[in-house]
């Protein structure tokens, strides 16, 4: 959806003035859903984040014909931000999905983003991850929870890897671990 509403209300996401109006429907990229006139943001942090407390983004407590549609928060998939694509070059990479897949696409769409965005320097006790855990860390673990959000990303890593094995000696002594996280390239993806 995000690449058909870019092509059809250009300059879309990759124009940081245009991109809050293109995720929010302001710039008209909407879509009738079971009726229901959703933006991308209704979609992806109202339904399928669960209406975060707090969230902007989420649907109001009188929207009920909405609010019928969003994922109860204790039943929230974190992994989901590894399979989402937002048009920028660091989104995960957009792959077909169905209800057959799903729960094997989520785990391989989990190992590949962690193990292709995380970097894990043990002489240096820091960690770089994609902007994506900073700002959606909370989905993932309890919000400014190091430990338990380095130890969730873990679980998504191939076990037998170094990766694993190094993130493991850190997580020993997790308030001596720095997190780094990258820049997000925001720039098209037309890949």
């Amino acid at each position: 959806l995000v690449l058909h509403g870019g092509l059809a209300v250009p300059p879309g996401p990759s124009d940081p003035t245009a991109r809050g109006p293109f995720f929010s429907g302001e710039s008209g990229v909407r879509y009738s859903i079971g009726g229901l006139s959703l933006s991308l943001d209704d979609m992806e942090h109202a339904i399928l984040r669960g209406s975060p407390e707090g969230d902007a983004r989420s649907f109001a407590a009188d929207d009920l014909a909405r609010r019928a549609l969003v994922v109860p928060r204790d039943e929230v998939d974190p992994r989901l931000h590894f399979a989402l694509n937002c048009g920028a070059r660091s989104c995960p990479p957009i792959k077909l999905y169905s209800a057959s897949n799903l729960e094997i696409g989520l785990a391989l769409a989990a190992q590949a983003f962690c193990e292709s965005e995380v970097q894990v320097k043990v002489a240096e006790k820091t960690v770089t991850l994609s902007k994506i855990l900073m700002w959606y860390g909370g989905d993932f673990a309890p919000k400014n929870d190091k430990a338990a959000l380095l130890t969730k990303i873990c679980g998504y890593l191939s076990p037998e890897g170094t990766m694993a094995t190094d993130l493991n000696l850190l997580l020993q002594a997790p308030e001596e671990i720095e997190l780094v996280f990258r820049d997000y390239d925001w720039s098209r993806n037309d890949a």
